[in-house]
């Protein structure tokens, strides 16, 4: 079953659902606030008190990617360079990737397969979001130039097309330039706003892992530490019964009606099928158990998701060491990452550790039962510093416009300023008007894309509320 075909059926069964129980529909809207961030181990010196929504419309979070020689950017806007004839040794295309809707890696997913080749023959610098506007340099090998100017793909366009040498490697990028508008639940006093940003252009911003580390039901830490701990069996009950404080009461009841058949695989595949997309790792992982796995076998079948987890944990990890460089601790300008081969890297979480029941073993144990999960000797900075930002009125709220090195994320530099929320259900007391943030600080407009991804830069729910028409 195509991507396309599993979020077709699951969109028709959850249509179906809605209707005989909307009551399973209803939950508050999503804010990132103390209590959700303590979940992921951050404590802020000071809360912000206004809420900022993001990603009402795609084009409220755009990002565009500064290539690695810190001059070339990738705009959203589409337009076509001049397309020489290669010289003989450049084997590679260039192009612009510009999407709305999907995150890069499905993007790479469906280019691949229009394309008839393997996904490790297109090359990227790093993950852009799933909901905004994006635009990043992208590398083709082995490609006919024919194929890659004609193919039409939703939710992507291809522009900018150059020919060169090599390809794109992962991390191949100085950073990203954010146009970033929040619907705010109140007016922004940008006298009292300037000040704090200005403060935390000069002293930078603590580089907190933001909550989508932790996954949709904010545990992915949890199983993290249970694999850790080599507890194989807890991690495969937690991954298919245990609810998150943001799962929908549909799915909450879902689960804890899946737990009667707990060891009964083909009974609990039944239940979790009519939920292909939602369900997608516990049905992986429950058709490896059905076939006779054990629960290492059977979760070797999701080894990505698995790393993620191991690497939430240790974002948890150091989340609870850079609160106390919030509250005065003084830290070196780089932290070592606890998932390491070194055990001295591991000396400042020492007392997090023990309090959670893990020793030096248990990391020995880690790479022996899952060697896919590397232990290796890296570091984080333990600030980033945002530039050139600028920040200004709207009719929504306030538009922010800044530049981020890489590997930041922009919500750890905005949840010094704002609490955020997202997602549905929409607050109501939202403005709904398009803001078009390119064009609010001179720097173009998003109208020249929409003629191509118009139709994926609908606001949040606008889709859903078509179906019900």
């Amino acid at each position: 079953m195509s991507i396309e075909e599993t979020i077709a059926q699951e969109q028709a069964a959850i249509k179906r659902a809605k209707a005989e129980v909307p009551e399973l529909f209803e939950r508050a809207p999503i804010v990132d606030g103390p209590d959700e961030l303590r979940v992921a181990g951050i404590e802020l010196p000071e809360w912000p008190a206004v809420t900022g929504y993001i990603r009402y419309y795609p084009q409220d979070f755009i990002v565009e990617e500064v290539h690695h020689d810190g001059k070339m950017i990738s705009t959203v806007e589409p337009y076509e360079a001049p397309l020489y004839e290669p010289a003989s040794d450049e084997k590679t295309i260039y192009a612009d990737l510009i999407k709305s809707g999907i995150p890069t890696v499905e993007a790479k997913i469906r280019l691949a397969a229009a394309l008839g080749i393997e996904e490790r023959f297109i090359g990227t610098a790093g993950i852009k979001d799933a909901r905004a506007l994006t635009s990043q340099r992208i590398s083709f090998r082995g490609v006919p130039i024919e194929a890659l100017t004609g193919i039409s793909i939703p939710n992507l366009i291809l522009t900018r097309f150059s020919y060169g040498k090599g390809a794109i490697a992962v991390g191949e990028l100085t950073g990203n330039q954010f146009t970033i508008t929040l619907r705010t639940d109140k007016k922004v006093d940008l006298a009292e706003l300037e000040p704090k940003i200005r403060a935390l252009e000069s002293r930078g911003v603590l580089n907190f892992y933001g909550l989508q580390r932790f996954g949709s039901r904010l545990r992915s830490h949890l199983l993290g530490l249970f694999l850790l701990r080599g507890e194989y069996e807890r991690v495969i009950e937690s991954l298919l019964f245990d609810n998150g404080p943001r799962d929908l009461p549909f799915f909450q009841k879902i689960r804890d009606d899946a737990h009667a058949y707990n060891g009964h695989w083909n009974g609990l595949i039944k239940i979790y099928q009519e939920y292909p997309r939602t369900f997608q790792y516990e049905l992986t992982v429950l058709a490896a158990l059905a076939a006779g796995a054990d629960p290492v076998q059977a979760l070797g079948t999701i080894t990505e998701q698995i790393k993620m987890w191991i690497y939430a944990y240790m974002s948890f990890l150091i989340n609870r060491l850079l609160s106390e460089g919030a509250h005065g601790r003084e830290l070196p300008a780089e932290i070592p990452i606890p998932l390491s081969d070194k055990r001295e890297d591991r000396l400042l979480y020492r007392a997090w550790l023990e309090s959670d029941g893990v020793a030096e073993d248990h990391f020995r144990g880690l790479s022996r039962a899952l060697p896919y999960v590397r232990l290796m000797h890296r570091t984080l900075e333990t600030k980033i510093t945002p530039r050139d930002v600028h920040a200004t009125l709207c009719p929504a709220g306030v538009t922010m416009n800044f530049f981020l090195p890489r590997g930041a994320y922009a919500t750890t530099f905005l949840m010094n300023l704002f609490t955020l929320s997202w997602g549905q259900p929409i607050p109501s007391w939202i403005k709904t008007d398009e803001v078009d943030g390119k064009a609010l600080f001179g720097a173009g407009s998003v109208e020249a894309v929409k003629p191509y991804l118009g139709e994926y830069m609908k606001a949040l729910g606008a889709e859903e509320e078509k179906e019900d028409e």
